[in-house]
């Protein structure tokens, strides 16, 4: 285990515009920038690292103000990994093991919040950029990739110090002995999305890719899903029988479904009136025999509330709720499963090492509790090649079945990305990426799934290294020596 210090870090960002717009919750995404973090970590013997992560700035979801605009959102969430990053160069740190580093960070950004504070889930977000790119660089200095390092507990993890129920806990011998050599894509199905080649409007894109529902099955071999509702229960059951009556002509068995309410319910007896409205036809029925569970319904100001949770167990009953945006902080998934919630979501976005935590609070929970807990894998439309492959990483560290992947459908490829990278991208990563013709590189997604291999490389999960002369940087930064 190597103590760590954080000597310089520099910030880029790239615009970047959808193929096709992306409606989730009460917004559309249309453009956005994608924020990369450069750092440099040095140990003790002055022997260091340069590690990088990155993610899509994302309006309308860590923070859902109506009086702020996208622009807004996205400059907030600049600030946060701006804070993040200079709170670990304040110099006023001794060198600390990797997790005795995030615990303090986090604890400084986040836990000093009070619980339900809505700037938590943006804070984090900072947090866990910074803890990736630390991530990146200690596997690096080691010369391991991202599922070793943590089989060495390279990093100094102890759960007990974040969560005491977790004492005893043998969290190494949940990970598996190696990556999977594949994983199941869960696609996502956005209420703006075409269906079928009838619903295509004017200015669909004639880019070689698929733009339906109905494509995107037939080209990649989907066998899971993820659709988005908005809490009108007349309204989403209409919608949710137009999408089974697509999937029930392209697919012999019901689907793996899981539904996402971004927090447009208001109540559970409503998400109830749609559960019990697809009850009464045949496709309705055919898809709830695949539904897994419905992800955060309710508001985050409401989900910790007994009082609006009213409800919750004979819902429960029928299928499990999963925490997503009410997940931040400590102490949010522990309490959501006191209340009755059954799983959390993993997002990178919401720090990686708190999966981790929460993979284990979803065993001691079965073991000490009798009730069923679960991880489940969300996208924010995460896309290549930082965002990706380390949220792919992760995902099958903690052994998910699946994950939501939506950026390689509502993005075109690789096309955000210099060329220079593109083409690495396809030599070292050639299994998870193709060449499109005419040029660029997309995903390949073959019977559904995506390979894992090439993940296996020193590093969080990258053989690429950006040309950072090529991103535009967001200050001046100091030099970063290290390779």
């Amino acid at each position: 285990m190597r103590p760590l210090c954080v000597l310089h870090g520099s910030l880029h960002l790239d615009p970047v515009r959808t193929r096709l717009p992306f409606r989730f919750g009460a917004a559309t995404l249309r453009e956005t920038g994608l924020l990369s973090l450069r750092l440099a970590a040095e140990d003790e013997r002055g022997q260091g690292a340069v590690g990088c992560a990155a993610d899509l700035l994302v309006p309308k979801w860590f923070d859902k103000d109506p009086a702020k605009s996208p622009e807004e959102n996205q400059r907030d969430l600049i600030r946060s990994a701006e804070d993040a990053l200079a709170e670990v160069l304040s110099g006023e740190l001794p060198p600390l093991s990797l997790f005795d580093l995030w615990k303090w960070l986090l604890a400084a950004r986040v836990e000093a919040l009070p619980f339900g504070h809505p700037e938590r889930l943006l804070r984090l977000f900072g947090v866990a950029l910074v803890e990736r790119a630390l991530l990146d660089a200690l596997a690096r200095l080691e010369g391991l990739s991202i599922l070793e390092l943590l089989r060495r507990n390279a990093l100094g993890f102890r759960p007990d110090q974040v969560h005491p129920q977790l004492a005893g806990w043998d969290w190494q011998a949940e990970l598996p002995e190696a990556l999977p050599p594949s994983l199941a894509v869960r696609h996502t199905v956005g209420m703006l999305d075409p269906l079928t080649a009838e619903d295509l409007g004017p200015g669909a894109p004639e880019d070689g890719l698929p733009r339906t529902l109905e494509e995107a099955v037939r080209a990649y071999g989907l066998r899971a899903f993820k659709i988005k509702v908005h809490g009108d229960p007349a309204d989403d059951q209409r919608r949710l029988l137009d999408v089974a009556s697509v999937l029930g002509d392209l697919l012999p068995l019901p689907p793996r479904i899981t539904l996402d309410g971004n927090e447009q319910y208001t109540d559970l007896e409503a998400l109830g009136r749609l559960l019990d409205g697809l009850e009464t036809s045949p496709e309705g029925r055919w898809l709830l025999e695949g539904l897994a569970f419905v992800e955060q319904p309710l508001p985050r100001a409401r989900s910790h509330d007994p009082a609006a949770l009213a409800g919750l167990e004979a819902v429960a009953g029928r299928v499990p709720l999963v925490l997503d945006e009410a997940d931040a902080g400590v102490a949010a998934f522990p309490r959501a499963l006191a209340l009755g919630w059954r799983g959390v979501s993993h997002k990178n976005c919401k720090s990686f090492l708190r999966s981790l935590l929460h993979l284990g609070l979803c065993r001691w929970f079965r073991e000490e509790r009798g009730g069923e807990a679960f991880l489940s894998g969300e996208d924010l439309t995460n896309l290549p090649l930082l965002p990706l492959q380390q949220d792919l990483a992760a995902a099958a560290v903690l052994g998910l079945p699946d994950v939501e992947r939506n950026g390689h459908h509502f993005f075109r490829g690789l096309d955000h990305l210099p060329g220079p990278e593109q083409e690495e991208a396809l030599r070292r990563h050639g299994d998870l990426y193709r060449p499109l013709p005419g040029g660029g590189a997309a995903l390949r997604i073959e019977d559904g799934r995506v390979a894992l291999g090439s993940l296996e490389v020193p590093g969080f999960a990258s053989a690429v290294c950006p040309r950072w002369e090529l991103h535009p940087s967001l200050g001046p930064g100091d030099p970063l020596a290290y390779p």
